[in-house]
């Protein structure tokens, strides 16, 4: 699997998820212990991510367990969802919701 580098493509849940699933297995493939996963995905980042993680090697905030590298990893690139989608999806629901109500009330009549 190519590093992970954190471009626009790779900030979804989806890609994330996948890129950390993968190194996952593989580490229970090759029967890694706990205490080398860390070190050994850190060489597999590249780009801005590179930058991230020696910024907390630097402040000696690195994470000493797997869960916890996955927890700011994902705080760190994981991108909440744009104003935009999140009206878009609001919309839909409101729409759904006021179609519904129409056919129930004409299903149901003006009584």
């Amino acid at each position: 699997m190519k590093p992970y580098i954190g471009d626009k493509k790779e900030l979804t849940e989806e890609a994330i998820s996948t890129w950390l699933e993968h190194w996952e297995s593989h580490f229970e493939l090759h029967c890694k212990p706990s205490h080398t996963k860390i070190a050994y995905v850190s060489r597999e980042l590249g780009g801005k991510v590179v930058a991230w993680w020696c910024g907390l090697h630097n402040a000696q905030k690195l994470p000493t367990v797997g869960d916890d590298f996955v927890d700011i990893f994902k705080k760190q690139f994981l991108q909440p969802p744009s104003k935009t989608e999140t009206t878009k999806n609001l919309l839909t629901l409101l729409v759904g919701n006021f179609i519904h109500l129409k056919t129930m009330f004409i299903l149901l009549g003006p009584n």
